[in-house]
């Protein structure tokens, strides 16, 4: 879409009728954008999106997001937040690597390789920090509870993980928790080893320390750890 402004009637035109036409356009190109994103972190049907409507922002763009009926508002930028899921499913899948080793040396090998990723370092230190604690019988208080309709707002892992550690005898908070899990399946398995404070990777926390060092530990600490996680 295009026009020639050289005297009034063509700028009223353009005012009117040209620019309007193009903000539509744009528009519809944003809409589809959003809805393939969505499509992509939720793994569903995009036919099942019913709408996507701008709801402002001044420096992210904010959008409801209405899904079989139900309204979904996700108040971050939506490229950032799956730029921030496919983040963490390449950490997973690191995490796996090291689990699947039946070999020391090669577990600690494959950690150290990825000893500047920040995200994994996020994630031991939520893991096997002593001083971030997400609640008594996470797998009965939140793994294990049944999904219901309390996500109203999409943030990101570490922002859920922050305020779970801060609320973690809340029950509201964890059933909250337990319907993000659910709303980004592809990262359930990260996310549950994180909260049950064991990833499973075979490795004490010495050692895992020694090559990441991001937990702040004194000698007894990481005595009580290094023997939960032979």
């Amino acid at each position: 879409l295009w026009s020639e402004v050289d005297n009034q009637k063509q700028y009223d035109f353009l005012k009117s009728q040209l620019y309007p036409r193009i903000k539509r356009k744009d528009l519809e190109f944003e809409k589809e954008s959003i809805k393939q994103i969505v499509v992509d972190v939720l793994k569903i049907n995009k036919n099942n999106i019913n709408d996507v409507i701008p709801a402002g922002g001044m420096t992210n763009k904010n959008y409801k997001i209405i899904i079989r009926g139900e309204l979904l508002m996700i108040l971050n930028n939506a490229e950032m937040l799956i730029n921030h899921i496919r983040d963490l499913i390449y950490v997973q899948k690191i995490l796996r690597e090291i689990r699947e080793s039946s070999s020391l040396a090669e577990k600690k090998s494959i950690l150290a390789q990825h000893k500047n990723n920040e995200n994994l370092k996020a994630v031991i230190k939520y893991a096997y920090s002593p001083d971030i604690n997400f609640g008594d019988n996470v797998v009965e208080n939140i793994i294990n509870l049944p999904e219901s309709n309390t996500l109203d707002d999409v943030y990101s892992v570490w922002y859920m993980l922050d305020k779970l550690a801060s609320n973690n005898t809340n029950s509201y908070i964890k059933q909250e928790f337990k319907d993000y899990m659910a709303f980004f399946p592809d990262i359930e398995e990260l996310i549950t080893g994180i909260i049950t404070k064991d990833l499973n990777l075979g490795m004490s926390i010495v050692s895992i320390n020694k090559i990441l060092k991001v937990l702040d530990l004194d000698s007894s600490q990481l005595a009580i750890s290094n023997w939960f996680h032979k």
